[in-house]
C-alpha cells in the first residue's frame, strides 16, 4: 500500500480523491456501455450472381428462392455440410418456401394459377399439398400441418392440411379477409380484417376454439409465433412498432421504443429480429426476451430484409454485393444493453472492473 506523510499529505489526499472519482466513473460505464457483443460474425450463405431472396431456416438448413434459371426455384443451403441442394427447378415460378423439420413447401404456379407443393427432404419426394383452381399462398408449417391463405371463397380464408392423414381443413369462416398465418404447436395466428384496420386472431387446433390476440386501432400486421410468444408490427402509435404478446398470461408489450417504421418480425426461443427503418435504410434488431433488451444486428448502408429466425441462428436477404444473397449470423449471450452492435468484450469489461477493485483497494477512501 503506497503511504503519504509529510508535504505528499495534501497530494495522497488529491490522488485518492481523482482514484475515487476515476473509479465511479469506470463503474458507471461498466454499467451503462454494452457487456458482450450479442452478434457473432456474418457468414454469407448464397454467392451466385442471380438473386437469391426470401429465406427460411430449421435447424442446419436454409432454404430460399432462386432466379439463376431465369425463373423463381427452390434451393436449399446445409449449413453444417456447406452444401447446397435444388429443391424445385420447376420451369414455373416457385416462391415463399418455408421449412420445418425434413419438409420444406413452397407457392408453386405450374397449374396456371398459386397452389402449394412440398417436398420431403429425406425421400427426396415432391408432393403437392393442395391443387384448386382458386390461389393458395403465404403457407406456413409446423411438424405435419401445413396452414395458407386461401381464395376459394371469394376472399382470404385460413385453410390447413394434415399431411400424415392427408387431410384439408378451413381454419377461418367469418365472411373478412384473413391473411398472413403462421402455426406452432396447436396455435395458428393470422392477420384478421373483421373489425375493418387489421388485428391479430388465432385459433386453438386442440380446443377447436378461435382466439382474439390483439384488437386496437391502427394495424396490426406481419405476426409470427414461438411458443407462448407472439410478435407483429403494430400501428397504434401510427408507426409500425414491434409488439409481443404472452399467450400464457395475456399480456402485451412493446419490444422497441424508436418512431420509426419496423415490420416483418421472427421469433424463436429467446429472441425476436425485425426489419428496421430508424437509419434511413432497411437494417435488422433483434430484442432478447431474458434481459428485455433491444440490440442492433446488421449496420451497413443496404437493405436486410425478411430475416428468419431459427434458435440463435439468423439468417436474411441481403443488396450489399449489387444483387439480392443470403446472410446469416448467430446471436450470441448476453446481449448489449443499447442498440450497439460492437462493444467492449467480456474480456475487457471484467478487466476494467478489476481495475476499479485494486484501484480501491490501493487507495482506500478515507475523511
Amino acid at each position: 500500500m503506497i503511504s503519504v506523510s509529510g508535504d505528499g499529505l495534501e497530494g495522497g489526499r488529491e490522488m485518492k480523491n481523482i482514484m475515487r472519482i476515476t473509479g465511479i466513473l469506470f463503474f458507471m460505464v461498466f454499467l451503462s456501455e454494452p457487456v458482450c457483443n450479442q452478434v457473432a460474425d456474418e457468414f454469407q450463405v448464397t454467392t451466385h450472381e442471380a438473386h437469391q431472396t426470401s429465406p427460411d431456416i430449421f435447424r442446419d438448413y436454409v432454404v430460399y428462392v432462386d432466379y439463376r434459371n431465369r425463373n423463381a426455384d427452390i434451393y436449399a443451403f446445409n449449413l453444417a455440410y456447406q452444401e447446397e441442394k435444388p429443391i424445385c427447378v420447376n420451369p414455373h415460378d416457385q416462391t415463399h418456401p418455408k421449412i420445418f423439420g425434413d419438409t420444406v413447401i413452397w407457392v408453386d404456379d405450374r397449374n396456371g394459377n398459386s397452389d402449394i407443393y412440398g417436398y420431403d427432404l429425406i425421400t427426396e419426394t415432391e408432393f403437392c399439398i393442395v391443387n384448386h383452381l382458386a390461389d393458395q399462398w403465404s403457407p406456413d408449417i409446423y411438424d405435419n400441418i401445413v396452414v395458407w391463405i386461401d381464395e376459394r371463397n371469394d376472399g382470404g380464408d385460413i385453410y390447413g392440411y394434415n399431411i400424415s392423414r392427408k387431410e384439408e381443413f378451413r381454419v377461418t369462416t367469418d365472411p373478412h379477409t384473413q391473411w398472413f398465418p403462421c402455426i406452432y404447436g396447436d396455435i395458428i395466428i393470422w392477420y384478421d380484417f373483421r373489425n375493418d384496420e387489421g388485428d391479430i386472431y388465432g385459433y386453438d387446433l386442440f380446443s377447436g376454439k378461435e382466439i382474439e390476440i390483439v384488437r386496437e386501432e391502427g394495424l396490426q400486421v406481419f405476426p409470427a409465433i414461438y411458443g407462448d410468444k407472439v410478435v407483429w408490427a403494430d400501428g397504434r402509435e401510427k408507426s409500425l412498432i414491434i409488439y409481443a404478446y404472452d399467450l400464457e398470461t395475456g399480456q402485451s408489450y412493446p419490444l422497441s421504443h424508436s418512431s420509426h417504421i419496423q415490420w416483418f418480425p421472427a421469433v424463436s426461443k429467446d429472441f425476436a429480429v425485425w426489419v428496421d427503418l430508424r437509419h434511413g435504410n432497411d437494417d435488422l434488431y433483434g430484442y432478447h426476451f431474458l434481459t428485455h433488451r433491444e440490440f442492433r444486428i446488421t449496420a451497413t448502408s443496404f437493405d436486410e430484409q425478411y430475416p428468419a429466425l431459427y434458435d440463435t441462428i439468423v439468417v436474411w436477404q441481403d443488396s450489399r454485393e449489387g444483387n439480392a444473397d443470403i446472410f446469416g449470423c448467430t446471436l450470441e449471450f448476453p446481449v448489449s444493453r443499447h442498440d450497439s452492435q460492437n462493444g467492449p468484450s467480456c474480456f475487457g469489461s471484467i478487466l476494467i472492473f478489476m481495475m476499479i477493485l485494486v484501484s480501491f483497494f490501493q487507495y482506500p477512501i478515507s475523511g
